[in-house]
């Protein structure tokens, strides 16, 4: 069901309770407003009974991704396309003309989804549902409608914009804007606008999202769920809408049917995993007759359906003959049909041209423009005080981490959400055991590490604004990762840190932006004291055995006082494994103060099929500097992110050059492969002379590269075998 797009995010989230009494003074904007709310309400309780029966071409699109820092993935796609006819007194027809799903991380190609004939009827609706939320029904416990009974004890309401329309027919249209603004970010409540009829009264169009972001333990603190047993290292488990947008458009001059829908959101597990949900829905080629002495009956006084909602149930299960499906204590027959020949299905012509097309599939250009423009005029969210939220420890992610200038590092966050902005405030401590000075030999004692880092958070549709105080321990590269999961298992496992880290203390402000079609930007600018740090422990598991390995030493950081600004653009191209793949990184971090500096760097990475059925990747990375750079902002080559078989900072300078090619077999689930990487970093002067660092080796990849594991032997320098486990890998 296209619902699903919707359910996957609140599934987990308790039923509105009790509604408080409403407070009607303060809910409407003036007389007019409370006048056309009350129209459409009384709108909403009847429903328009003259459709005897409709057809119409229904298509639909369903994409899940997985966002990652070297390449977004594709997971999941489902498009479907059917032709539909409802009758009001009578089994309906769902005759399906395309249909295909690929799982490009698992599977080859595209396939006829199992569950083709169970799905096949959700493209069909009543048109006496309810004209918002079109399948999600009306149900208060799942989304408290704006249009509800009560409804101002959650909503204010104000009239917008007026649009006129005039119809062929020389008939002239009103479209009235009613902006909704819920009392309070709540995950049950939506905000935005809802157009409105101004003849009927009757929603012909929304453009919604939800009052808040679902916070699995915010918005479900029962302690006997069974999501509380859900380890920490995936929270926080949070979900959102950035649209839910419903069209509809005017058929034969007379009925409103809906034409479009569309759903974008995004689940989020942990800090280091974002899934992008998008759900679209078209009608079109509309054939309705209807009754012309049939008009408007009470919803509740509306039949139940053709069909016992018990005889409904008991078929449900039955693999053959009509298929069954209820809403709103309704119940119908549906008679599928579905082609024998599913490579006419696989190839429809009613299918987008590609399964892995990227972008909106369904929703026009300049419908989504008009969608942008309704989101950035929706009403502000209303001050609040909630309860503010408490983790520490495994309880969520990112507080517990290893390395070798902590130690074990152990968190605690508090945040408190006030509607238009969030408060945070991060206390850590790390717990090194101590180390031998390399230079002296002697025993340096245990170090306490303390961090604090206080932030407020503002989202609009389209960007998340942080401005932040902090002393804390940052990474000289972050495409290590070295202050995530992966590093700090390594640092406590293998007894490998493969980060370089210093100390800073400052203040920044950064900006982080959804997609725009697969293009990301994002900036920060910053104010900070940064400072050396150093190894502070030697302890790790494999000590425990007898190993008398011990970490390397930190790169020594500058003293230094910096302002200034970085920023990068991503572009992506491609979401079949098996196809043609492409993606650059455009950055540049510039600043002044103790020194002068401009970074700017470029990444671009492509993958290809190969004969044989293999495939091919290539990757090249370069960077240079101006002015003096301090040692932190060097640029360090070393380790799986950058050049596999050599450890963290293997390599580092002003300026310097990178590349990789690997050759693969094809399977997306489980993937061999073969490799070689090449890197240098020097003096500028060196770019086209220095003498590179080599590797080579051989490598698993699983799930289109989100797990990798590799064994690589460095071939200059010091020689050696590494092996590494890591995730998002170029293959």
């Amino acid at each position: 069901m296209w619902i699903v797009a919707v359910a996957v995010l609140l599934q987990h989230s308790p039923s509105i309770g009790q509604s408080p009494p409403p407070d009607t003074v303060s809910a409407y904007a003036n007389a007019g407003t409370r006048e056309l709310v009350t129209r459409a309400r009384a709108r909403r309780e009847v429903t328009d009974a003259s459709i005897r029966t409709y057809s119409a071409l229904a298509r639909e699109h369903i994409s899940l991704g997985i966002e990652a820092l070297r390449r977004d993935r594709l997971l999941y796609r489902r498009e479907l396309a059917a032709r539909v006819t409802w009758r009001r007194d009578a089994p309906g027809r769902v005759e399906v003309v395309g249909a295909r799903e690929a799982i490009p991380a698992v599977l080859h190609g595209v396939r006829v989804p199992e569950d083709l004939r169970r799905a096949a009827p959700d493209l069909a609706f009543d048109p006496t549902d309810d004209r918002l939320l079109l399948g999600m029904g009306s149900d208060s416990s799942f989304l408290r409608h704006p249009l509800a009974s009560g409804a101002e004890a959650h909503y204010r309401f104000a009239v917008g914009d007026t649009t006129t329309l005039r119809l062929p027919d020389g008939r002239t249209l009103r479209l009235i804007e009613l902006r909704v603004t819920p009392r309070r970010r709540d995950p049950h409540l939506l905000r935005g606008s809802l157009w409105l009829d101004g003849e009927s009264a009757a929603v012909v169009r929304a453009v919604v999202r939800l009052a808040d972001a679902f916070d699995l333990e915010r918005d479900d603190p029962d302690p006997d769920d069974d999501a509380k047993d859900i380890p920490g290292v995936l929270k926080p488990i949070r979900a959102d809408l950035r649209y839910l947008t419903v069209d509809y458009g005017l058929v034969d001059f007379r009925w409103w049917l809906p034409r479009t829908i569309a759903v974008d959101g995004w689940a989020e597990l942990g800090s280091f995993m974002r899934f992008p949900l998008r759900f679209e829905r078209s009608y079109s080629a509309y054939e309705v007759s209807g009754d012309t002495a049939v008009g408007a009956i009470r919803r509740a006084e509306a039949p139940p359906g053709p069909i016992d909602g018990r005889v409904c149930s008991r078929a449900r299960g039955a693999g053959f003959g009509p298929v069954c499906t209820c809403h709103e204590r309704r119940c119908r027959y549906y008679d599928v049909v579905i082609p024998a020949d599913s490579a006419a299905l696989l190839a429809s012509a009613e299918l987008p041209a590609s399964p892995f097309a990227e972008g909106e599939a369904l929703v026009t250009e300049a419908e989504l423009r008009d969608v942008a423009k309704q989101l950035g005029r929706m009403p502000a969210p209303e001050w609040r005080a909630d309860r503010p939220t408490l983790a520490w420890g495994l309880g969520r992610a990112g507080l517990v981490r290893f390395n070798r200038v902590e130690g074990i590092s152990v968190g605690a966050r508090a945040q408190e959400d006030f509607g238009r902005l969030a408060v945070d405030g991060t206390v850590r401590l790390g717990f090194a055991a101590g180390a031998d000075d390399p230079g002296t030999g002697r025993h340096r004692g245990a170090q306490l590490s303390p961090d604090v880092v206080l932030g407020i958070t503002h989202e609009t549709s389209s960007s998340t604004f942080r401005l932040a105080a902090y002393r804390r321990l940052a990474v000289v590269d972050p495409a290590t990762r070295a202050l995530g999961i992966g590093n700090s298992l390594s640092a406590l496992v293998l007894g490998r840190d493969d980060g370089d880290y210093f100390r800073a203390t400052g203040l920044e402000l950064t900006r982080r932006g959804v997609p725009v079609g697969e293009e990301r930007l994002s900036w920060r600018l910053f104010a900070e004291r940064q400072g050396a740090v150093t190894r502070n422990t030697d302890w790790s598991i494999p000590r425990l055995f007898g190993s008398d390995e011990r970490f390397r030493e930190n790169l020594r950081a500058d003293r230094a006082d910096q302002a200034g600004a970085e920023a990068s653009l991503r572009i992506e191209r491609g979401l079949d494994p098996r196809g043609i793949r492409w993606g650059f990184v455009l950055a540049a971090e510039g600043a002044a103060g103790t020194f002068e500096y401009l970074r700017p760097a470029a990444t671009a990475r492509l993958g290809f099929p190969m004969p044989f059925g293999l495939v091919g990747s290539v990757e090249g990375a370069a960077g240079t500097s101006v002015g003096t750079l301090p040692t932190q902002r060097l640029w360090l080559l070393g380790g799986p992110a950058t050049l596999r078989g050599y450890g963290g900072d293997a390599i580092h300078g002003p300026a310097f050059w990178r590349g990789r090619a690997e050759l693969a077999t094809s399977l997306p689930a489980a993937r061999l492969a073969v490799f070689g990487d090449a890197g240098w970093a020097g003096e500028r002067g060196g770019f086209t002379t220095g003498r590179p660092l080599l590797s080579a080796g051989a490598g698993a990849s699983f799930l289109d590269g989100l797990l990798r594991v590799d064994l690589a032997r460095a071939l200059r320098g010091t020689p050696g075998w590494r092996l590494d486990l890591y995730l998002d890998g170029l293959l």
